[in-house]
C-alpha cells in the first residue's frame, strides 16, 4: 500500500502582498526510498523571509545544494530539523537527529549535502539549531564579525533589530564593545531590544523616527547592519561616518513591494560623499567552514553572549498562516513550527 503523508504544495506564486492562499496542506505520496538518501520524520520547521522571496515567479536558485524552483505543484521547500526513520545513507541511522534543508512535509526524504546531523550538547534545545546554530545565527556573526569588523568605541546600527538575525547581531556587537542603536517597529520591540544590551532603540513607526534615529546616533555610525533596506536604508545611510561600512543581510522592504517595484533608495549619493563600503552577503556562502562558525556560537551562548530567543507555533498544516506573521511583524524571535 502506498504511504502518503502531509505536506504544503504551491499553489500560486506569491504576489505583492503575502497571501496564505497560495500555500495548502495536502497529502502528498511516499515513493520507496532512493539509494544514498534518508526518509525523516519532522519535528520542527524554520519559517524565514526568504521563504516569501523564493516564492516569486522565476526565482530559481540554488542553495545547500537544493535548487529552489517554487513552480506551482511542486512542494515548499525549507529549513528543519527531525529524526531519521531509514536510512540509505552512509553515516546516517535510524533516531539520528539531523537537520536539513528540504520539503515541507512531515515525512520527507533528503541526501546529502542537504541534510546533517546533529550532535547537540545536554542543555541545548533542538530548535536553537534553526535559530543561533543555524543560518540565523552564521548570518549574524558574518554580517557583525566578517563584514562589519565590529569593535570597541563603535557605533553600530541594526535594523530588524527585533528579529531573528537582528536580534543575534544586537547581541554580537554590544558583546565586541560597540555602543549599538537598534530599529524596530512598536514600544514593544524597541523595549525588547533595549533588553538585549542596545544603548538605544528606535521606533521607525514614529512620526518623528528620523528625529529620533539622529539624535541616538549622534556623532556618527561606523556600520550598518540591515535587514530592511528601502526608507529605513535612505534614513541611515546619511548618518554614517566617512569610510563606514554597510552590512546588507536582506531587504524586507522589497519582499512586500508595491506593485512587484522594489522600494529602491534615494539617498545613494551618501555611499560616495562618503566613501562608504556597501557589501552584501549571503549566509552559506561566507567560506568559513560551517561548522567552525557553529562551534563559535556555541561558545558564545555557554558564556551568555547570545541567547536563544524561539516564537513557537503550532501545526505544520498551518505553516502557510504562520508564515503570514513574519510580514505582519507579529513575529517574537525566531518563527519555528512545532510538528
Amino acid at each position: 500500500m502506498q504511504r502518503t503523508t502531509g505536506g504544503i504544495i504551491v499553489k500560486a506564486n506569491a504576489g505583492d502582498v503575502y497571501d496564505p492562499e497560495i500555500l495548502r496542506y495536502e497529502e502528498v505520496e511516499l515513493g520507496d526510498l532512493e539509494p544514498d538518501h534518508v526518509r525523516v520524520r519532522m519535528q520542527y520547521l524554520s519559517l524565514d523571509p526568504s521563504n516569501r522571496n523564493w516564492l516569486r515567479a522565476g526565482n530559481v536558485r540554488r542553495i545547500g545544494g537544493v535548487t529552489i524552483d517554487l513552480r506551482p505543484g511542486s512542494v515548499m521547500l525549507g529549513h528543519s530539523i527531525g529524526v531519521v526513520e531509514e536510512s540509505r545513507l552512509e553515516g546516517f541511522a535510524p533516531g539520528d537527529i539531523v537537520t536539513a534543508l528540504g520539503p515541507w512535509q512531515e515525512v520527507y526524504d533528503v541526501t546529502t549535502p542537504a541534510v546533517r546531523r546533529l550532535d547537540p550538547i545536554p542543555g541545548e534545545s533542538l530548535t536553537s539549531y534553526l535559530s543561533m546554530f543555524s543560518h540565523v545565527g552564521i548570518a549574524a556573526l558574518t554580517g557583525v564579525r566578517e563584514v562589519l569588523r565590529v569593535g570597541p568605541g563603535q557605533t553600530i546600527v541594526v535594523s530588524g533589530a527585533a528579529g531573528a538575525t537582528g536580534s543575534l547581531a544586537v547581541e554580537l556587537a554590544v558583546d565586541a564593545g560597540a555602543r549599538v542603536i537598534g530599529i524596530a517597529g512598536g514600544d514593544a520591540k524597541c523595549a525588547a531590544v533595549r533588553a538585549l544590551g542596545a544603548h538605544e532603540a528606535v521606533d521607525y513607526r514614529a512620526a518623528d523616527f528620523e528625529t529620533r534615529l539622529a539624535e541616538a546616533i549622534g556623532d556618527g555610525a561606523h556600520g550598518f547592519f540591515d535587514n530592511v533596506g528601502g526608507p529605513i536604508l535612505d534614513a541611515v545611510l546619511p548618518r554614517m561616518v566617512m569610510y563606514g561600512t554597510v552590512a546588507m543581510c536582506g531587504v524586507m522592504a522589497d519582499y512586500e513591494a508595491a506593485g512587484g517595484v522594489p522600494a529602491g533608495n534615494r539617498a545613494l549619493y551618501h555611499v560616495v560623499m562618503k566613501a562608504l563600503t556597501v557589501r552584501g552577503f549571503l549566509a552559506e556562502r561566507t567560506g568559513r567552514p560551517k561548522q567552525q562558525q557553529i562551534d563559535e556560537l556555541r561558545g558564545l551562548a555557554a558564556r551568555g553572549a547570545i541567547h536563544e530567543r524561539t516564537h513557537l507555533v503550532q501545526g505544520l498544516d498551518r505553516s502557510p498562516e504562520h508564515l503570514g506573521l513574519l510580514f505582519a511583524g507579529r513575529n517574537q524571535g525566531k518563527l519555528v513550527v512545532e510538528i
